[in-house]
């Protein structure tokens, strides 16, 4: 069922947003619909894999053939005598 509702908006977003419906072959009401489906949709909980690939990359450049694992415990047995 649909219902209707009233925006009020900066009179040049409009105009903008009715060339662009018209690009687009789709009307105003549509476009809004859609965006506000996007919007209120529950996000998907990432993965903690999926975590550790969005964050930023480092700065540094790191070794592919380095063995991180290694290297983590040669710095610990240094830090603390082992």
């Amino acid at each position: 069922m649909k219902a209707k509702l009233n925006l009020t908006i900066e009179q040049d977003i409009l105009f903008l947003m009715k060339q662009y419906s018209v690009r687009q072959k789709r009307s105003i009401s549509e476009i809004v619909e859609d965006y506000f489906r996007v919007i209120a949709a529950p996000k998907k909980k990432e993965s903690f894999v999926e975590m550790i690939n969005n964050l930023p990359k480092p700065a540094i450049d790191i070794n592919p053939d380095l063995d991180l694992k290694e290297e983590y415990y040669k710095a610990k047995a240094k830090k603390y005598g082992f």
